[in-house]
């Protein structure tokens, strides 16, 4: 008998324009929503967005600013042309950044061998924690950025640009070194030594110029496991419920549907296993208190474009197992390409849903304060003589801070006739300055300015002139 021929197999979406005017759609009402986000977020994620953005602002004059550690010099770097223009500038600078995000995910999508990559922008840009923090002037903006870029190049091969790439990561964020040496291995694995050199090349480079400059070595920081134990810890599991409420549930279960294809081909395996290794990494970081982790969700937000690759792949993964049972039980092709879209579309529905639920960010209890403090120090003229600060919020509003130093001197060094700006959260925990030091009426005597009143009933924030 001769042999039977095999159906072809239906594609639920057959047009190519069909998937690019699904791509420009998705993604232009996804960055619309950004930007909306944007424009009515005076509030931070956290605090540490407004001193990156000084710090950025402060390397276009100092070295220092520039290689500064914790700001890490290729996230200062990233941020330097939109920071020169305040806050509002490198927001309006990580939306463009997020824009390029998601087309390389559509890239790394489209490079792994995704049927559905049409789907790829609806599974990212309406994340809830897509738009809630990828407007923000944060390491996690350039970071998710620079992997998604290095894991295109890997995809196709490039191995030195992908290793070069990952070798930028550790110098966005510390944990990036786990990704680096992995990259390094897949590079050592290939016998691409130079790939393999390229994952290390930028940390060695900034050491080196760190020792040159300011006669230190960053890379010490590595061996220094717990520099304080004021971040406490948690259980392994205590990213599980950021993880669902920042993904979204709908595309958090389509990516674990990708296991299977991702199985199908070493490089997709190595690819999508680096998310699941970010992640895994914060989770033993956090367990045990090491590197003075706060245990943030906001950490996680670099996973969003390969949990939106995943989520591509995981709904191919699908929508064929539902094709190979309508054809066994002998379905028309017309009505499995119906239950294709129409299976497609709840799970676009059902994003959107989730997607659309982030919120605004409004300004928090210390920033309203601050803003009240600088506004009354610009209305009795003492925002023209000294100013010292803790807090980084008074920075954002007090244009007369803005090129000085994000720290305060020692009490013992501030000049006759200086304000100094007191708060609880940095004056004490960070800057170590107890509010007992101002109890000397002959040296410091308070000024009536605008309040921060704790829930215990103590003060906040106090200004306080030097005698």
């Amino acid at each position: 008998m001769p042999a039977q021929k095999q159906a072809p197999e239906v594609p639920v979406f057959p047009s190519r324009t069909t998937t690019l005017a699904a791509i420009i759609l998705s993604t232009g009402v996804g960055l619309g929503w950004l930007v909306y986000i944007f424009a009515n977020s005076p509030g931070v994620p956290v605090h540490d967005e407004l001193t990156h953005c000084y710090i950025a602002r402060g390397a276009w004059h100092s070295a220092g600013d520039l290689l500064d550690f914790w700001g890490r010099v290729v996230n200062t770097v990233v941020y330097m042309p939109g920071a020169y223009f305040g806050l509002q500038g490198a927001r309006i600078e990580s939306i463009f950044l997020a824009l390029v995000t998601g087309l390389l995910a559509v890239l790394l999508a489209k490079r792994l061998g995704a049927k559905y990559v049409l789907l790829v922008p609806v599974f990212l840009w309406f994340q809830p924690w897509f738009s809630d923090t990828s407007y923000t002037c944060t390491t996690e903006v350039p970071f998710s950025l620079v992997m998604v870029a290095s894991m295109c190049f890997l995809a196709s091969d490039s191995l030195v640009a992908a290793g070069f790439l990952a070798g930028l990561l550790p110098l966005i964020r510390h944990e990036g070194i786990a990704l680096a040496a992995l990259v390094a291995l897949w590079c050592l694995w290939r016998r691409n030594w130079l790939a393999a050199a390229a994952a290390f090349a930028p940390l060695v480079l900034y050491n080196v110029a760190c020792k040159m400059v300011l006669n230190s070595w960053p890379v010490a920081a590595y061996f220094v496991a717990k520099p304080t134990e004021h971040y406490g810890s948690g259980p392994f599991s205590h990213f599980v419920p950021a993880l669902a409420a920042g993904a979204g549930l709908p595309v958090l279960i389509l990516a674990a549907n990708a296991a299977a294809p991702a199985l199908g081909s070493a490089k997709r395996m190595f690819v999508l296993g680096l998310y699941l290794v970010y992640f895994a990494i914060h989770a033993v970081i956090y367990r045990f208190g090491l590197f003075a982790s706060g245990g943030y969700g906001i950490f996680l937000t670099p996973l969003a474009p390969g949990i939106a690759v995943a989520a591509a792949f995981g709904f191919e993964f699908i929508v064929d197992g539902g094709r190979r049972v309508m054809e066994s039980a002998r379905f028309r092709p017309g009505g499995i390409r119906l239950a294709g879209w129409a299976f497609a579309i709840a799970c676009v529905i059902l994003v959107l849903i989730m997607g659309f639920e982030t919120k605004p960010r409004p300004l928090d209890s210390e920033g309203q304060a601050m803003k009240a403090v600088a506004q009354w120090l610009e209305d009795n003229g003492l925002d023209r003589q000294s100013v010292y600060a803790t807090h980084p919020w008074l920075r954002e509003f007090l244009p007369t801070l803005a090129n000085r130093p994000p720290y305060l001197k020692p009490l013992d060094q501030v000049e006759k006739g200086a304000v100094v700006v007191w708060d609880w959260h940095y004056g004490t925990s960070q800057y170590g300055l107890n509010p007992d030091e101002f109890k000397d009426v002959s040296r410091w005597v308070r000024l009536r300015a605008p309040r921060l009143v704790l829930p215990n009933g103590e003060d906040g924030v106090v200004v306080y002139r030097r005698q």
